[in-house]
């Protein structure tokens, strides 16, 4: 029997970034290694998964620009991260579209490129990865010697139309798609299907950054962040409603699965950064555009203190919630798709930079170390898994050994014990390899002397 066909890579969330078992090329292509193409090989690594590597690199230069002791040789680090983003987003994006129209010459459907529901999970992390981008360049446009800062505002518009050109339709696709899908199997992943909405408020704050208060687009720059943050977040916050009751009824996620639940971590700081920072923007373009006066302009602002403050609890106990089972069902599907890990990284960002934030609200030192904890944080978890993700770009892994392996971990949602399923599946990977061993073996036997005899 063949295992790589008869197990379903695409249903199981720690797997989502391999190729499927069921491809047209399979067998002249490389997933069996049959062919050593060095052109195919980098097309074929042009995934849309792999957009959450720029994603996490906009993290870490991110929450590096936004430490309170932030010495100046940090930047020329900042700027080097913010290069290697945009080499990400580019050349994954030029292999994602020669993959693309390869499969349009070759008459072969791509239903399983654009419309199957497993792909338009992870279609919005273009989205996002470009919306690191758009934030690098408010960042750093002073550092690069921009001289008009306001034309920068047409990223915010640029941002905004592709999010809601991407995940509107994706959205409907994934619901519409006319399967049901088991509450056991529910992961936190499903949430980037309005995770860019959300990132709107917060690349409107940055445009406001660098525009001029007075420029007439100003206010509705301010008030469209505030719209789309909170269409975002009460979608998001469902998802992560949906995640803790799934697993107060089946239990943790385990495993490498349980890298998705840190994507819970991002509504609620996201929405805590922005509604801190759209409320400071506020008190200086309600005076200005509009007749209401300073005095309501504060209190909009001051309002928005302890709602951050709320927020940032809910983010911190969703980081806990999601570190803790992370750690103890850690194994190694994480070098075989570290892909997967890097929710570990970006939706840290919000509530990392509100802890920044309100450190300099309260001129507190304990906000300013707690910020300084989970930056260290973020960068560490990025370098740890650049080089994993590089390397399974280089050497991807060998789907009959995770179709071996995988067996043992269909039912990796539920309440079961992880620790022998995980001793189970080492055990079959070894027979695996010893198989595969006594085969080659066998076959340069074969090829030998004797065989001629």
């Amino acid at each position: 029997m063949n295992r790589a066909k008869a197990y379903p890579f695409d249903g199981i969330h720690f797997l989502h970034n391999l190729p499927s078992a069921h491809l047209p090329h399979e067998d002249v292509g490389i997933i069996r290694r049959k062919a050593h193409n060095f052109y195919r090989m980098a097309v074929h690594a042009g995934k849309w998964q792999n957009f959450a590597a720029g994603i996490g690199t906009g993290a870490a230069y991110a929450s590096l620009h936004g430490l309170h002791w932030h010495p100046h040789w940090l930047t020329t680090i900042e700027l080097i991260l913010f290069f290697t983003n945009v080499a990400i987003f580019s050349v994954n994006l030029i292999l994602l579209s020669i993959n693309i129209l390869s499969h349009l010459r070759k008459d072969i459907l791509i239903r399983k490129h654009l419309i199957d529901p497993s792909t338009p999970l992870f279609a919005p992390l273009i989205v996002l990865d470009y919306g690191t981008i758009c934030i690098g360049v408010m960042l750093y446009a002073h550092e690069l010697g921009a001289p008009q800062m306001n034309s920068f505002q047409g990223l915010f518009w640029s941002y905004l139309v592709l999010a809601v050109i991407v995940c509107g339709p994706m959205t409907f696709v994934w619901f519409g798609w006319g399967k049901s899908f088991e509450l056991r199997s529910f992961a936190m992943t499903g949430a980037f299907l309005v995770f860019p909405l959300m990132l709107v408020g917060t690349i409107a704050f940055n445009t406001l950054a660098v525009i001029e208060p007075s420029t007439s687009s100003a206010l509705a720059i301010w008030a469209l962040g505030y719209v789309f943050q909170g269409l975002g977040m009460a979608i998001a916050f469902i998802f992560i409603t949906v995640h803790f009751y799934r697993t107060i009824r089946y239990g943790f996620h385990r495993g490498a699965a349980a890298s998705s639940t840190f994507v819970s971590v991002g509504p609620p700081g996201f929405t805590a950064l922005t509604i801190l920072q759209l409320g400071s923007w506020g008190r200086k373009l309600l005076p200005i555009h509009t007749p209401l006066p300073q005095e309501a302009a504060d209190v909009i602002y001051y309002a928005s203190i302890p709602m951050a403050l709320c927020l940032l609890g809910l983010a911190l106990y969703c980081w806990v919630f999601a570190l803790v089972p992370w750690i103890t069902t850690f194994t190694k599907h994480i070098t075989y798709n570290p892909a997967g890990a890097w929710p570990l990284t970006f939706p840290c960002t919000g509530f990392t930079l509100t802890l920044g934030l309100l450190g300099n609200i309260f001129e507190s030192r304990a906000f300013w170390i707690l910020q300084a904890f989970f930056t260290g944080y973020i960068c560490l978890a990025f370098l740890l898994l650049l080089p994993c993700w590089l390397y399974r770009i280089v050497v991807p892994p060998d789907p009959e050994l995770l179709a071996i392996r995988g067996q043992y971990f269909e039912e990796a949602y539920d309440h079961l014990n992880f620790w022998s399923s995980n001793r189970m599946a080492e055990e079959a990977e070894h027979q695996y390899l010893s198989t595969i061993g006594n085969k080659h073996h066998e076959d340069e036997n074969h090829a030998g002397p004797r065989a001629f005899m």
